[in-house]
């Protein structure tokens, strides 16, 4: 069982801060591993040492992770802030998730998997994953969605239950509009605009929510992506769960095959063995809902690529982060462009253009900062 640092935590405070201090000031490497940053957490790999003493349980353990939320755009929804809370109530359900292991203030500790992400060993576009490891990870996803709702954190009274997967939906539909499309419109609604995207983006999606057949809601991961699985050994491990929520299985499988960017083999081949084989009770009316979460999820990742990329421009950016940023704006429209019926997507010239209009306007500048003070 997870175990909390004695009170008052003065050691662990001072090795927070030490950590904070050094992967503030961006050094590369802290005890031969590298800072592992992502869009919500930081995460530093540290030798054991004093938490040993803490921590027995972790014998023969070397490391563990000081993970740190990031101040960052909100693009979906949280139903647990707490992830460390979540951790601890499914890792009797799902083994190959971390251990949370202690945590003070905003930081958490979390045991530390010593393998690789699949988007080292399988690059996209570049090496197909095996049947095997797509076997897998339809796997994992049967064991998350098993985990009983009376062992999860409690939901808010509004959420969703048991079999509204049209509730569900509609639910992620206003966020996406109200939370993020409308919120962000001051900052982005220009360059929106000029990208061509539509204002009803998101809204268009209520009347096909409509049509969703019932099926059970689950525990879902909701972010499986190639950076969130780790190969260690025989075994997959998830990771990142700040995410996750209590909805459609099909959620799931839709993000997971928009995020993982398979071609249309492995597409089909982790669809199969999904439905055949380890999820065939959530698999009703595939054919119909599948297509509608799949949609979804690339026109809501318009909007978060096109505000991620601008956001990560620097003031007089150079020209190679400029058309890095472009590029990922038009990789996004280019897959909702069926749903989004978009007439014309800009060339990297214009976007470019939209980019450095938008940069040009007052108080746009870097908008990441982690959580914590310095």
């Amino acid at each position: 069982m997870p175990i909390d640092p004695p009170s008052p935590p003065t050691w662990a405070a001072n090795l927070s801060n030490r950590i904070r201090l050094e992967a503030h000031h961006r050094l590369p490497w802290i005890n031969g591993r590298r800072v592992l940053q992502g869009h919500h957490n930081r995460n530093v790999v540290v030798p054991l040492g004093r938490l040993a003493r803490v921590v027995p349980s972790l014998e023969g353990t070397t490391h563990v992770k000081f993970r740190t939320p990031l101040r960052t755009l909100e693009v979906v929804p949280r139903l647990w802030t707490d992830e460390y809370t979540l951790l601890q109530a499914i890792r009797p359900y799902v083994e190959n998730v971390p251990l949370p292991l202690a945590r003070h203030g905003h930081w958490t500790v979390h045991s530390y998997v010593n393998g690789d992400p699949l988007g080292y060993l399988f690059p996209r576009r570049e090496q197909p994953l095996d049947d095997k490891l797509l076997r897998l990870i339809a796997e994992l996803m049967r064991t998350v969605a098993s985990v009983p709702k009376a062992a999860l954190p409690p939901v808010r009274p509004d959420w969703p239950t048991r079999d509204d997967s049209r509730g569900f939906l509609h639910r992620l539909i206003t966020f996406s509009e109200e939370q993020v499309r409308k919120r962000y419109l001051p900052e982005f609604g220009v360059l929106f605009a000029r990208l061509g995207i539509p204002d009803d983006a998101i809204t268009r999606f209520r009347d096909r929510a409509r049509k969703l057949s019932a099926r059970s809601l689950c525990l879902v991961h909701a972010d499986l992506h190639r950076d969130n699985i780790i190969k260690q050994g025989p075994d997959l491990h998830i990771l990142d769960w700040e995410l996750a929520l209590y909805g459609d299985p099909l959620h799931e499988l839709a993000t997971h095959l928009v995020r993982m960017g398979y071609d249309e083999n492995e597409r089909k081949r982790m669809r199969g063995y999904w439905a055949d084989e380890a999820l065939p009770a959530h698999s009703n009316a595939l054919d119909d809902d599948l297509p509608v979460y799949l949609d979804f999820e690339c026109v809501q990742s318009v909007l978060t690529d096109t505000m991620r990329a601008a956001r990560s421009l620097r003031p007089q950016p150079s020209a190679s982060a400029l058309e890095g940023a472009a590029g990922a704006i038009r990789r996004a429209l280019a897959k909702a462009e069926r749903p989004l019926d978009l007439p014309w997507i800009p060339d990297e010239g214009k976007t470019i253009d939209a980019l450095c209009e938008w940069q040009s306007q007052p108080g746009n500048r870097p908008g990441r900062r982690l959580l914590s003070r310095h």
